[in-house]
């Protein structure tokens, strides 16, 4: 269409009548493009842009929510997300909420306001992604599958413990632990849950590592406020999940062709009839939660330990007692003692490795947690008269509760201790901790 550019008398009611003509468009288009807040919806935050929505939360968020917060009388707040409309939750009844509500899904919380995937939660066979996820986790992730895999686990490590070494050398004594973590949480992820052709094989392996961490990365801004939009991210993303699908699937493809048959939860999804869609999908989910939180929680543990001389000989001398608790008659062997001991040895012989692991997720954990509404209506918050709307998300900053100076003391510090016997903070309050997920959206631990 061409606008006239002479306003002249004669032709300034054509401009005009167009310019409203535009203008209405434009609105309607707005007003398509996102719901509206029902009335009971929290206070909607000034700063909330047509179409784009509340940009802050991508450019500062942790001010973000304790601003939303503090201007609250509730402490909950509105807002939206490119279409989406959002609530921020706090406190504990906000926690509550946030964790214990069967209306709220996680897997559609995060698909759309974390990797900008709003669709990914496909339903096959009459079961929705994330309900088959959890049943299958579950029921393949049991105390004999960590038994069995257990020698191989203690193998990949050592393998891994020489790697180390000779970067060691090479480098004057230095290491990337986040890269080497990554690498090692990875490997001891495929080997439990993955497929052990790839276990075995360090160049697939480290093919299919850097495929997922593309699709790890593959999340952009601008991809969650246009889920439409093709980011270069989201397209490298794309040809990532391809090539690790055709990776996998050539695996299952000759199992199938040959007869040949393995001992792996890959195969034991097979046996079940799963798609190879499913079982890919499957394997994705597991190995992006052990590369999110496992390996860098690991890692940190590590940089932690480092700069805290005291905790590091604490550590040290748990491990020392364990192995002298079950000798091999080869002092000089410590990864045979490891090698000999069982699975209830290895969970009972290092409570403070456990604790360090906790205190660097208290640390790590922050950022915002995400739901959707999924209960096909509105959700209420109580004691504030104010509701989650039908379809709408939900957000929780994990900073609320993680570093609450009224729970943790000195929260900002990495101290293990505050979780044993006669301190446990923690335990000061409910959802004290919400590191290992919480209620029906607890952490397997794995």
């Amino acid at each position: 269409m061409l606008f006239p550019l002479d306003f002249s008398t004669q032709n300034w009611p054509s401009a005009v009548f167009a310019v409203s003509v535009g203008i209405f468009l434009l609105w309607g288009l707005i007003a398509s493009w996102r719901p509206r807040f029902p009335n009971a919806a929290p206070k909607l935050l000034k700063k909330n842009l047509p179409i784009v929505g509340s940009l802050g939360f991508f450019t500062r968020r942790r001010d973000f929510c304790n601003d939303g917060a503090s201007n609250s009388k509730t402490g909950n707040y509105s807002f939206s997300i490119g279409r989406y409309n959002v609530v921020g939750v706090s406190g504990l009844q906000g926690r509550k909420v946030f964790y214990e509500s069967k209306e709220l899904n996680m897997t559609d919380g995060y698909a759309a306001l974390l990797t900008g995937t709003p669709d990914f939660n496909v339903t096959e066979n009459g079961v929705k992604f994330d309900a088959w996820f959890s049943k299958k986790l579950i029921k393949h992730l049991k105390k004999a599958t960590f038994e069995k895999s257990l020698p191989f686990l203690i193998d990949d490590v050592a393998s891994a413990m020489d790697r180390i070494s000779a970067i060691c050398g090479a480098r004057g004594g230095m290491f990337d632990p986040f890269d080497e973590m990554n690498r090692i949480v990875y490997h001891l992820t495929m080997r439990t849950i993955g497929v052990r052709e790839i276990a075995d094989s360090p160049d697939l392996l480290e093919k299919s590592l850097r495929l997922i961490e593309t699709i790890d990365k593959g999340s952009s801004p601008v991809r969650i406020l246009f889920p439409w939009f093709p980011t270069f991210k989201h397209i490298k993303r794309s040809v990532a999940g391809i090539q690790f699908y055709l990776m996998v699937s050539r695996i299952i493809e000759d199992r199938r062709k040959t007869g040949r048959q393995e001992d792996d939860i890959v195969q034991q999804l097979m046996d079940e009839g799963e798609s190879t869609f499913r079982i890919v999908s499957f394997l994705i989910m597991a190995l992006l939660a052990a590369l999110l939180n496992s390996g860098i929680n690991a890692a940190w543990v590590l940089c932690y330990l480092a700069l805290n001389p005291q905790w590091q000989a604490q550590v040290r001398g748990q491990i020392d007692k364990a192995l002298s608790k079950h000798p091999t008659g080869s002092p000089q062997d410590p990864i045979e003692t490891l090698r000999r001991m069982t699975l209830d040895e290895w969970e009972a012989e290092f409570p403070l490795i456990n604790l360090c692991l906790q205190e660097s997720i208290r640390l790590q954990t922050v950022g915002t947690a995400f739901r959707k509404n999924v209960g096909g209506r509105d959700l209420k918050l109580e004691g504030t008269g104010e509701v989650i709307p039908k379809g709408g998300f939900v957000a929780y900053p994990i900073d609320d509760v993680h570093m609450n100076a009224d729970i943790y003391t000195e929260p900002l510090k990495f101290d293990p201790g505050r979780y044993m016997a006669g301190r446990e903070e923690d335990k000061k309050v409910p959802l004290g901790f919400v590191g290992w997920g919480y209620g029906r959206h607890a952490c397997c631990k794995f």
